[in-house]
């Protein structure tokens, strides 16, 4: 089971009680994954899922909501087990479109999949169509491969409205359209983890800290290494010069005319290439600071550069 399925799964035992969440709830179930067929006494509203716990769990706020009774089919595709939740008869049918401001009440059409602002006043409401919208429509990447959970919808003006919705409460989307399909994904961790905790789905969001506080870690981690290793580097490349320059003071015969204090940390810096600054100061005595000895290697390097200049002209 995929890391997207296995979050859906947990959100469908966290149970929505107040009528008008369920309201929400189920306008976002049909919005994103809802249909309309036929009219007249043929007429028929149909909402498709691949979870059976879904299904009975639609079926029964559309009860409770309409005292309508719908008929849930299990239909099979490649192996993989489909339901339709269905709901037959034109009042039937208008009677949930104008609830949901879904039709006019002088009219029988579908005005268009959009979000009624009436139905979405309160944040807990929102925050129930969100789920809703999530358990239809939404898919979560395994957080240890990346983070980015996504909402997709052939609906633009269903889309304009969520995107809306979505601010309301603080989630920052940003939006794609990829081919016939509107998106709204999001790739901040934070985000994720709050519509993981809107859903419900509280082991899993455990589980996104989790991964999310060893990843910065490793991050932490990386960078303290990557930050050495270039320290490193600057420093090798640093004893590389000095040294460089020494042998051509003691080669050209300049390097016993100069001061003690000089010469003692030419010899110091030829026999230990490796020492960082702050490290062949603890070898003279007394000892010498970081500056220090970097003061007199660069004295040292000035001299060379001097008479290789010299004896180029």
């Amino acid at each position: 089971m995929s890391f997207s399925a296995e979050v859906k799964k947990e959100a469908l035992g966290a149970k929505i009680t107040k009528l008008c969440c369920q309201r929400a709830f189920f306008l976002a179930c049909f919005a994103f994954g809802g249909r309309l067929s036929g009219k007249g006494d043929t007429r028929k509203m149909c909402i498709g899922t691949e979870s059976s716990n879904f299904a009975k769990i639609i079926a029964g706020i559309v009860k409770k909501l309409y005292g309508i009774d719908s008929e849930v089919l299990e239909k099979s595709k490649n192996n993989n087990a489909f339901f339709d939740i269905n709901i037959c008869g034109e009042e039937n049918i208008l009677k949930i479109l104008r609830d949901l401001k879904l039709a006019e009440n002088s009219s029988t059409e579908l005005i268009n999949v959009r979000i009624s602002d009436d139905i979405m006043e309160k944040s807990c409401c929102r925050k129930a169509f969100i789920k809703g919208a999530f358990l239809m429509c939404g898919t979560i990447i395994d957080p240890e491969k990346r983070y980015h959970l996504e909402f997709v919808t052939p609906h633009c003006i269903l889309s304009e409205n969520f995107f809306d919705l979505l601010l309301l409460e603080n989630l920052n989307a940003k939006r794609i359209v990829r081919k016939s399909n509107y998106v709204l994904y999001f790739k901040q961790g934070n985000d994720i983890a709050d519509i993981l905790g809107i859903c419900g789905s509280v082991t899993h969001l455990m589980e996104f800290h989790n991964i999310r506080i060893l990843k910065d870690m490793r991050n932490n981690v990386n960078r303290i290494v990557n930050c050495e290793n270039a320290n490193m580097d600057k420093t090798l490349d640093a004893s590389i010069r000095q040294s460089e320059c020494i042998k051509f003071l003691e080669s050209s015969g300049n390097l016993d005319s100069l001061s003690p204090a000089l010469k003692e940390i030419a010899y110091l810096r030829l026999e230990n290439t490796d020492l960082s600054l702050s490290e062949l100061g603890r070898l003279i005595t007394p000892q010498l600071s970081r500056s220090g000895v970097n003061h007199r290697l660069k004295k040292l390097c000035d001299i060379a550069d001097k008479l290789k200049a010299e004896r180029n002209e």
